[in-house]
């Protein structure tokens, strides 16, 4: 999702036109545990918590983890400037949203089913542009109802503050002792702010309470990246044994966040374990990122279609987080999720599963069609221009 493309800097590594097929795997799971997130049914029903939907929940936590991470895979190239940086940044993140962003302001009632499209547009008032303009100016997000675009403030101001992090992450690359004990820190400071219930740091979806853990992040899969040939060479060596290790982490780190969860829940404690930042989603993250880097992949000119069709998907993936939302909205006006989910026997833990996964991908393929016809209008338009 974002964007940064898989651009290989070591010597060795398969690769097609540039991107990595293990890592644009990881953007697609990233990008649908995203919007499982979203979809997934409310774990509080009759006046608590449900065990088998908060352990969905808990699975459907971490997408924005495995999206850090994949940035900092590729951020710290040498052919990154923090020109050519803030230009990509510009076009390719902030133009899009910004454009969603005024859509979504005058007629996301209209999406929603609560207003017609004319009274969209008359029924704003001018305190509802003074309102998002004091927000815009705190840096946050505006829009009611859409609160998924944090992700796009925190990413845009983690881009400014580039300079910054690439200094530290220079530091820390100079000897392999000192990325050692980044991470031996970073994930310290992490397991204290959940003991601490985030009152340690007091991490947020807004600025620099934001981008503090998602710079941890972005440099936890700098390292990664950076080590990948150890690390693939010690996963090799587990041979089989890796498939079923990096899944058994996956679901047992989870496992525990939940048995954490609804102790947390019955002292009447809040849910931060359940956020990217903290320490359990980092670790789930990491699982996702090294089940991927498994994967054995052909070169260029031996992948076949399934790969071709991978990677195609993956490069829709921005479009697909930006549109998602707007896309359940508009199901959602007119029943749709609703007559779809009364075919399900949602009151048993597999119907629950089975209503996730079954919502999740509809949601997904619906805005992957929508990002190939904005995608393909823009390239209409640009030939248009260039003639």
């Amino acid at each position: 999702m974002s964007i940064s493309r898989s651009k290989e800097t070591g010597m060795n590594k398969p690769r097609t036109a540039g991107r990595d097929l293990r890592i644009e795997i990881a953007r697609i799971i990233g990008c649908l545990i995203v919007i499982a997130c979203h979809m997934k049914l409310s774990d509080y029903i009759g006046g608590g918590h449900d065990t088998s939907r908060l352990y969905i929940s808990c699975l459907a936590a971490d997408g924005v983890a495995v999206f850090w991470l994949i940035l900092g895979c590729f951020l710290f190239s040498e052919s990154n400037t923090y020109l050519s940086l803030i230009k990509r940044t510009v076009f390719r993140v902030a133009i899009p949203a910004a454009v969603l962003s005024v859509i979504l302001f005058v007629w996301g009632d209209f999406i929603a089913g609560q207003k017609t499209f004319a009274e969209s547009i008359t029924g704003i008032q001018s305190a509802d542009l003074k309102n998002a303009l004091s927000t815009l100016i705190r840096w946050d997000n505006p829009l009611t109802g859409y609160g998924y675009l944090w992700y796009i403030y925190v990413y845009l101001l983690l881009m400014i503050c580039f300079p910054l992090i690439k200094l530290f992450v220079t530091y820390i690359d100079a000897t392999g002792k000192r990325s050692v004990i980044f991470l031996i820190i970073s994930l310290c400071v992490l397991i204290i702010n959940d003991v601490s219930l985030n009152e340690f740091a007091q991490f947020s979806h807004h600025a620099f309470n934001g981008v503090f853990p998602a710079a941890i992040e972005v440099i936890w899969g700098h390292l990664i990246w950076k080590n990948r040939d150890r690390i693939t060479s010690f996963l090799d060596r587990i041979k089989t044994w890796k498939f079923i290790i990096l899944p058994v982490l996956f679901f047992g780190l989870n496992a525990v966040r939940l048995i954490i969860q609804i102790q947390r829940y019955k002292l009447g404690m809040n849910n931060e374990l359940l956020y990217w930042y903290s320490s359990i989603g980092l670790l789930c993250a990491v699982t996702v990122i090294l089940s991927c880097l498994c994967i054995r992949v052909q070169e260029n000119k031996k992948r076949g279609r399934l790969s071709s069709f991978l990677l195609f998907i993956a490069k829709h993936t921005f479009l697909i987080y930006l549109i998602h939302i707007p896309v359940r909205d508009l199901l959602s006006r007119f029943d749709l999720i609703a007559k779809t989910a009364s075919f399900i026997r949602t009151e048993h833990w597999w119907g629950e599963i089975e209503y996730t996964i079954l919502i999740t991908l509809i949601i997904f393929i619906l805005s992957l069609l929508i990002s190939m016809l904005i995608t393909g209008i823009k390239s209409l338009i640009k030939k248009a221009f260039a003639k």
